[in-house]
């Protein structure tokens, strides 16, 4: 099979030396092998969070969609503010539902950030609210949502707040510490450009106290999966070899410096971005909502997704549907992993091709 340039929302293209990581000797989880390399793990994704030793993490073997059940369920006490304006602030509605956690849920559009005024009035009113729950990038359309803003709020009613930063971390600046992020989840197979398979949670560690109280699940109790790790353990059977591909990747983005990877996106992003309008395209946010990583485009007239998908796919490039009412009318391209500008370059003129 052919090597396909992934243009979709993770998985990601990786680099050599990330592939690596899978022909590292097969080792025990139970050995002081592991141990030093869950402990360099945990160790990198505080420097590439830029938190202080005010914050902890845990390595979840699971999707980002395990890490925010973990979050969820270990953090919320009685009721959550949950913020939502897309698919995965869904998701955050279905995990709080199916544990039957108390919510209050305020929704938007998917093209709209949230008002502020509603939030604060919602914590003004509903003082029982002990968590703020909210997606940092709507990976459905690549909308950036205000967490600066949210995180001035949290602290000013002192509340938690849990932000998913799934396709933040490693391609926008999420400052966890200046924005009063209690929780901040993220994961292997976008940004931090490894594979799937591995996610985690910064966690404060003053929040340790009450997610000892809040066991609500066994697998993704952070509290007990905290406590094995800080042994240098994890309470269940971990995936080495994808661990091992993260811990490479975490090197390479350590070396790179978040600025720099952030600034590498975000030139990608504005190329294909420029590319595309230049092509008669519109795009689907506006430029102060579009974070450096998602691009969500308006089909041409009389042309199908399908159409567009399999035949970049014939050409070596995976591109992605829009999702809900978008599906019809809407594509996305993301610029995540080991992506180049020729490959950008290539992209916009096989799209110049198919449109005409």
């Amino acid at each position: 099979m052919k090597k396909m340039i992934l243009l979709n929302p993770g998985p990601v293209n990786v680099t050599e030396r990330v592939k690596m990581g899978w022909n590292r000797p097969e080792i025990c989880h139970r050995e002081s092998d592991f141990t030093d390399l869950l402990k360099g793990i945990r160790k990198k994704i505080k420097v590439i969070s830029d938190v202080d030793d005010q914050y902890t993490v845990v390595v979840i073997t699971g999707s980002g969609t395990a890490s925010m059940e973990a979050a969820i369920t270990s953090t919320i006490r009685k009721k959550a503010l949950l913020i939502k304006n897309g698919v995965y602030g869904d998701r955050f509605e279905e995990i709080i539902s199916t544990y039957n956690i108390e919510k209050r849920v305020l929704e938007y559009p998917w093209t709209d950030r949230p008002d502020l005024s509603e939030i604060e009035k919602a914590l003004i009113d509903e003082p029982d609210i002990d968590t703020i729950v909210m997606v940092h990038i709507e990976t459905t359309t690549g909308l950036v949502n205000p967490i600066d803003r949210v995180g001035e709020l949290s602290r000013r009613y002192q509340k938690v707040f849990l932000v998913d930063s799934v396709t933040g971390i490693g391609s926008e600046y999420v400052n966890i510490m200046k924005n009063n992020i209690g929780v901040c989840i993220g994961t292997s197979n976008k940004s931090l450009q490894s594979f799937p398979g591995v996610s985690f949670v910064v966690i404060r560690k003053d929040l340790l106290d009450i997610m000892k109280e809040n066991k609500r699940t066994v697998y993704l109790n952070l509290y007990e999966n905290h406590e094995s790790q800080e042994r240098g353990q994890c309470p269940f059977t971990p995936a080495i070899q994808t661990l091992y591909t993260l811990d490479a990747a975490l090197d390479e983005l350590i070396e790179e410096k978040i600025e720099g990877r952030i600034q590498r996106y975000k030139g990608l992003a504005d190329y294909l971005r420029q590319g595309v309008k230049g092509l008669g395209l519109k795009l689907l946010l506006t430029p102060e909502y579009q974070s450096n990583t998602i691009t969500s485009i308006f089909l041409p007239d009389g042309i199908t997704y399908e159409y567009l998908h399999d035949r970049f796919k014939e050409n070596g490039f995976i591109i992605y549907n829009g999702l809900g009412n978008l599906k019809k009318n809407t594509f996305r391209i993301c610029n995540m992993g080991d992506i180049t500008l020729k490959d950008i370059q290539q992209f916009l003129g096989f799209l110049e091709t198919f449109i005409k």
